[in-house]
C-alpha cells in the first residue's frame, strides 16, 4: 500500500503503483454495471452531462466510463472515487488538482460504443483514443475532407478491404494526439500528418506545426471490433501494462 496525504493532513493509502518506465491501459466494459450503483461518483458537473444525453444507452455508458475511471484513478491516488476533484480550463485538456496529485499522474480517456479504455502516466504527457470499427459508405471521401493529402493517397491506394482498418488506424492516432494536445478535432485534423509503419501502424507524427519529434503513436491491443491509439510526448515508449476493470471483482493483469 502507497501512503498519500492530502491537504487536510487525513492519510489514506493507494492500492496501485505505476512507475515513470510504464503506462497503465484500463479496458473497461461499459454494458455491465447498472449506472444508479455509480452515478453518486460523479461530481456535478459529470452527472449534468449524463443528464444531457438524450438515448438511456448513451448516458449509461457514459456514467460507467467516468464512474469507472474515479475509481481507477483513487486506487492510484488514495481516497474515492467521488474524492478526485477535476480541473478543467478553457480549451485545455482535464488535469487532477494538485493537492491531490503528488505522484504526477497523467490520464486520459476515451470511450466508444460498448468500450471505454483509460490510459495513465507518471508526468509524461499521453492521449489515447479508442473507435467502434463501424462501416463507411465512403471511406474515401470521408479521409479527403479530414485528413491530410499524404493520407489520403495513402487510403486511396490501399486494397478496398484494407481501407476501412487503416481509416481507423489514422483517425485514432490523430485523435489521440489531439487529445494529448489538448486540442479538439475541428480545424487540427488536417493540420498534421501520421506516420506509418511497413505493417500500416501508427509510429509517429510528421509536417506538424506542433513539437513533432518527441512523440510517438501506438496500436494497443483492445478488444476485437474496435482500434485504438496511444500517443506520449516521448521520443521511445515506455512498458505498456493492461487491466480490466472490475467494480467487484478482483483486477485483472495481463501484459
Amino acid at each position: 500500500m502507497f501512503p498519500f496525504i492530502p491537504d487536510q493532513g487525513t492519510l489514506v493509502t493507494s492500492s496501485m503503483f505505476l512507475t515513470k518506465t510504464e503506462i497503465h491501459l484500463w479496458k473497461i466494459c461499459l454494458n455491465r454495471f447498472p449506472p444508479i450503483q455509480l452515478l453518486s461518483w460523479l461530481d456535478p458537473t459529470e452527472q449534468q452531462r449524463a443528464q444531457q444525453l438524450k438515448s438511456g444507452t448513451l448516458y449509461h455508458r457514459y456514467v460507467t466510463a467516468h464512474a469507472a475511471m474515479r475509481d481507477i484513478l483513487s486506487k492510484y491516488l488514495g481516497g474515492t472515487p467521488a474524492d478526485i476533484n477535476f480541473i478543467q480550463p478553457p480549451n485545455q485538456k482535464p488535469s487532477i488538482d494538485s493537492t491531490q496529485n503528488q505522484i504526477d499522474l497523467e490520464f486520459s480517456l476515451s470511450h466508444s460504443h460498448e468500450t471505454a479504455i483509460l490510459a495513465l502516466s507518471r508526468s509524461l504527457v499521453i492521449g489515447v483514443d479508442i473507435e467502434h470499427i463501424r462501416n463507411i459508405l465512403d471511406i474515401a471521401q470521408l479521409a479527403k475532407r479530414f485528413f491530410t493529402l499524404s493520407e489520403y493517397k495513402i487510403i486511396l491506394g490501399s486494397p478496398p478491404d484494407k481501407q476501412l482498418s487503416l481509416f481507423f488506424k489514422i483517425w485514432t492516432a490523430k485523435e489521440a494526439f489531439l487529445k494529448a494536445k489538448g486540442l479538439g478535432i475541428s480545424n487540427h485534423l488536417a493540420q498534421f500528418s501520421v506516420k506509418l509503419n511497413n505493417h500500416q501502424e501508427p509510429i509517429s507524427i510528421c509536417r506538424s506545426e506542433f513539437d513533432i519529434e518527441s512523440w510517438t503513436l501506438q496500436r494497443l491491443a483492445t478488444f476485437p471490433e474496435y482500434e485504438s491509439t496511444l500517443a506520449i510526448e516521448s521520443k521511445s515508449m515506455p512498458q505498456l501494462i493492461y487491466f480490466n476493470w472490475n467494480k467487484t471483482g478482483p483486477i485483472q493483469k495481463y501484459l
